[in-house]
Parts: structure tokens; sequence; C-alpha cells
């Protein structure tokens, strides 16, 4: 042992120096003088915890403090490779148990999370389950009523036009005998509502039809051009009487003949231009058919109507071709309609394969266009 007490008496004489062991190992619990050297040597027979007092004095007695300090005395074998082994084998041991405790407990906190995991998986498909049943039922459910709605209708609208068909009949033959000037304004008075009452219920008979799925097309080859021509023609009659201009473009490069649904094209360009009749006080009606393009004989056909009427506002453009919507109420009172006419333009059109939008006019009016792609026959 070495002691390092350095000049802790009063005197500058030389240092001596005093130790003392507690337990004795020496079966002496005295204090053992030495020289100047702070140095000694000492045996430990027995492995333990000892505690070493030690102090300073010079030539004039006088003594520094006591200090102690403890010391822990291993044993000789402490330092030999076998124990060296085993105490490494004894911490690595410690290491793996420590290791494979945690790797366990995160084993554990895992198979809890899937366990977790499952049963919320497990809840959650029964959830979705659950309410694609109810979807299922629902869905059902609205098909029944959409059924039995269009059923209704059909039958409902066929009732009405039979004998409406018969009125108009009878009416017609009326109008052949001769009348005096105010019998006749009544007949003719009852000879267009029923042409307007009966046109709606062929629109509502229509309409039942597309939404119960029903709705037919008869694809054969037909001459757009003519079409387009006779379906002005029907509407002549209104537009002598608005004392409007009716015009026709015709692209040279559309084929003569087509193949599609000649009736229910016809239809919609009667719809249209009756439309553009209604709401233009003065002016053209201008009606355009031209060529897109073709691919491998099948040619894209743009047909517009363009009027010089009182237009739609902006805020309505969205809702135009909803069931039962007109641009403005109070065009329904003054003008009539039920407002399913564009309704059925636009699935009659998307049936056919077909789009259907509106725009503004560049002047003042409107432009209804369609775009059908169409066969030219072999």
């Amino acid at each position: 042992m070495e002691f390092d007490l350095i000049n802790m008496t009063s005197s500058q004489s030389k240092q001596q120096y005093q130790y003392r062991i507690q337990p004795a190992i020496h079966g002496t619990t005295n204090w053992v003088t030495l020289g100047e050297e702070p140095m000694a040597d000492v045996h430990f027979e027995t492995p333990g915890t000892y505690q070493l007092a030690y102090k300073a004095f010079d030539n004039e007695l006088n003594a520094s403090s006591m200090e102690t300090v403890q010391l822990l005395v291993l044993p000789e074998d402490h330092f030999a490779p076998w124990y060296r082994t085993s105490e490494f084998i004894t911490l690595a041991s410690i290491f793996v148990f420590i290791l494979l405790m945690t790797v366990f407990m995160l084993l554990a906190k895992y198979y809890q999370y899937r366990q977790r995991m499952h049963r919320e998986r497990e809840i959650h498909m029964l959830e979705v389950e659950q309410k694609n049943t109810e979807l299922e039922l629902a869905k059902d459910e609205a098909l029944r009523a959409l059924h039995v709605k269009s059923e209704f209708l059909s039958t409902v609208s066929h009732e009405i036009s039979t004998p409406m068909n018969g009125m108009l009949g009878m009416n017609f033959l009326l109008l052949k005998t001769p009348l005096n000037e105010q019998q006749r304004d009544y007949a003719e008075t009852v000879k267009h509502c029923g042409e307007v009452l009966l046109k709606t219920i062929n629109d509502i008979l229509d309409l039942s039809k597309m939404e119960a799925g029903k709705l037919k097309l008869h694809q054969h080859p037909f001459k757009l051009k003519e079409t387009l021509q006779d379906a002005l023609m029907v509407t002549e009659g209104n537009i002598k009487k608005k004392d409007l201009t009716l015009k026709m473009e015709w692209d040279a490069n559309i084929p003569e003949s087509l193949i599609g649904d000649e009736q229910r094209l016809s239809q919609v360009i009667i719809n249209l231009v009756g439309n553009s009749i209604k709401f233009t006080p003065q002016g053209t009606i201008m009606l355009r058919a031209k060529k897109i393009h073709d691919i491998r004989n099948k040619f894209l056909i743009r047909i517009e109507v363009e009027d010089s009427g009182i237009g739609i506002p902006e805020d309505l453009k969205d809702k135009l071709f909803e069931p039962f919507t007109q641009a403005d109420s109070s065009n329904a009172r003054e003008h009539g309609g039920s407002g399913l006419g564009l309704s059925i333009c636009k699935r009659l059109v998307e049936a056919m394969g077909g789009q259907i939008d509106h725009l503004p006019a560049p002047t003042q009016g409107s432009i209804f266009w369609m775009e059908i792609e169409m066969e030219k026959p072999v």
C-alpha cells in the first residue's frame, strides 16, 4: 500500500506515517508506524472488506487528521483464467437471459397486438357485411319501388293516351265539318290542348321506360339529311305562327346513309327545335350538321340547334337536363311544357352512345349540341 498525505502537519519537518487495519489481519489492531516512505506491504490471508485508517505526524508529534478508506480484498484465484471464464459465462448468461426476456416480452406484446387487430378486423368485417346487407336490401327495395313506379306510369300513360287519341281523332273530324268562327276556335283550342297533353303523356311513358331499362334502340340504315328535313317540317307550323326564320346547314362530307335509330334521333331533333321555337320570340333558328372525324368507317357527327331567343341563366345550366326542370318557372306558365324534354333528349343521346350539352350563342340565345358516332353501311 502507498499513502499520499502531503504536509498534513503544521511543522515543516519530515513526516512519518501510521496505519491501522480493521478487522485485524495479524491479531492486532494497534497503529503501525512507518518511516518517511508512505509505503507498506500487507498480506491479507482472508478475502473480504477491510477499513484502512492512516495519519501523518512530525518530530514534534503534531498529527494530521486521520483518513480512512475501504479495501476490497479478492481471492487469489479471482484472476485465474478459469475464474474469468466462469465470470464471463455468468455475465453472458445474465445478458442472454435479459435478452430472451426482452424478446419474450416483445413477442407477447406483438401477439397481443395481433389478437387485438384480428378482433378489430373481425368487428370491422362484420360491420361492413352488415352495411352491405343493408345496402343490398335498400337497393332491392329501391329497384322494386322503381319497377312499381315505372309500371304504374306506363299503365296510366297507356290508359290515358288511348282515349286521348280517340278524342283528338274525333276533334279532327269535327274540324272537317262546317263550323262557325267561334265553334272552330273552340275546336282548335281542344286540338292544341290535347296535343300538349298527349306529348306530356308520351314523355312520361318514355321516361318510365328509360328508368326501367326497357328502352330499346332500333339500328338500321337511314338518310340523316332527310331525317333532319322531316323533323323541321314537323315544326314548320309553329315557325310560321311566330314568324321566325328556320335555316339548315349541311356538311357535304357527311355520308348520305348512316346506321342508327332514326326515330329516336328525329325525336331529339324535334324536341330541341321545338324548345328553340318556344323560347325565341323573334329571329332565326339554325340547324347544323357537320362531320367531326371518321375512323374505320365510323363517323362522329355533330348536330347543333342555335336560336336567338332569351337564352339560359348561368346558374341554371347545371340543372338544365334534369327531369321536370325549366330555365324559368314563368316560362312554363307562358310557354307550357312539363320540363321532361331535355332530360329525355339527354338519355336518348347517351343511349345511342353520344353526348349532349348546351352553350351560349355568340350574340344572343342558346346552342344545344350533340355528338353521336354512327357507322356507314357497307
